[in-house]
């Protein structure tokens, strides 16, 4: 295997090489999802979200819905950012 396919090759290290290059090159990585990795970066989830829920209401839409998968554990699906990340 080479060099560094094992970092690509999980989930979580893919996601965060993923959202680095979305930082760097916004334009050509817009096909990915913005991901949050919780419970670390629960205070920046709420603030996306309450953005995210704004422009929805702005745009008279439905509210985005979000999924949570944490590592090894079943999906929640849920379109609030009062979600329990623990």
């Amino acid at each position: 295997m080479h060099i560094g396919m094992w970092e690509l090759m999980s989930k979580a290290s893919l996601t965060r090489s993923l959202n680095n290059m979305q930082i760097l090159f916004p334009n050509e990585y817009d096909f990915y999802p913005k991901t949050w990795f919780l419970p670390e970066q629960s205070d920046q989830f709420r603030n996306d979200v309450k953005l995210i829920h704004t422009n929805d209401r702005k745009r008279h839409r439905r509210l985005t819905t979000f999924i949570a998968k944490p590592s090894g554990f079943v999906l929640q699906v849920f379109s609030n950012s009062k979600f329990d990340f623990h």
